[in-house]
């Protein structure tokens, strides 16, 4: 029997003796368990809070490099989503971003855009 297999019998003993002993109360249930978000979706946050970030400011600057930034992020995501071999969300997703990007761009200028939704170099 190796050491780690010692280690873990005695642990099981110990446990078994504290769940056994009279008057032992459970632990109460855990109410909110953790929530892990994958990291595709974290990127996908991202490129959406910096689509926001567009609307949010008159910096026509500031706007440039939040769009930038977007889509350099999307781009990752859509690097992402093409290893994974996930092309149904890739589509998805990527509809997704450019209504978002539209609706931004809209409420950014308050005139309806072009057909175009790439930002200006």
């Amino acid at each position: 029997m190796s050491v780690f297999d010692m280690l873990a019998e005695q642990r099981y003993l110990d446990w078994e003796k504290k769940v056994s002993a009279p008057g032992y109360e459970p632990p109460p249930p855990v109410r909110k368990t953790a929530v892990r978000k994958s990291y595709e979706g974290y990127v996908y946050g991202e490129v959406l809070a910096h689509l926001d970030k567009v609307a949010e400011t008159d910096d026509a600057q500031k706007q440039a490099e939040y769009l930038q930034k977007a889509r350099q992020l999307e781009m990752q995501l859509i690097i992402l989503l093409e290893k994974r071999n996930m092309p149904h969300a890739m589509a998805t997703l990527r509809t997704s971003i450019k209504v978002r990007r539209q609706c931004v761009l809209e409420r950014a200028s308050n005139t309806p855009t072009s057909a175009s939704t790439k930002p200006a170099s």
